[in-house]
């Protein structure tokens, strides 16, 4: 796998990331509009990615790696209207936003439930997303809160997993 693809791979995953904790800040904590640092902090403390200790040097932005590559993933939802900033340094997860972080926690819940040693097998998400993977077992927690949530929010309108989804998942 060339880097430039796996760099492509980690953006993906990244950007989930990022979905996930602003549904988790806004549903969870009731912070609708949260401001950079307390997203990034939230993902930090609560494990959502993986940081290795070369993630964390300092880059010209006098942020650590991770956090600017988590900034520009936030331009990249912003673009693709997942993400809002409803004023100078907030982020807003959309309605599409929601919609497909709801998508991604389904099945992120789905393999969890099929998956009795998912815990010890973080291959399988390798093999389940064909890619190299940065979330980490707290990012699967997550995905399974948020998935709870939505069943409350939307039980009429859960998305479902995608067979050729299901067919990688193996017990």
């Amino acid at each position: 796998m060339s880097r430039g693809t796996r760099r492509l791979q980690v953006n993906r995953q990244q950007k989930h990331i990022l979905l996930l904790a602003l549904f988790l800040l806004k549903y969870q904590h009731g912070n609708n509009r949260p401001a950079k640092r307390q997203v990034l902090n939230f993902i930090d403390l609560h494990h959502l990615i993986q940081i290795r200790d070369e993630d964390r040097r300092r880059v010209a932005t006098g942020e650590e790696a991770w956090a600017n590559d988590i900034t520009w993933r936030r331009e990249d939802l912003k673009e693709e209207v997942l993400l809002t900033m409803p004023e100078h340094g907030e982020w807003q997860i959309t309605a599409s936003g929601e919609r497909r972080i709801i998508e991604w926690c389904a099945i992120m819940h789905h393999f969890a439930t099929v998956t009795p040693d998912w815990e010890t097998r973080a291959d399988r998400f390798e093999d389940l997303f064909e890619e190299k993977v940065v979330i980490t077992k707290q990012t699967v927690l997550a995905a399974q809160r948020a998935y709870e949530i939505a069943t409350r929010l939307y039980p009429r309108d859960l998305p479902e997993v995608p067979e050729h989804i299901k067919g990688k998942i193996r017990v």
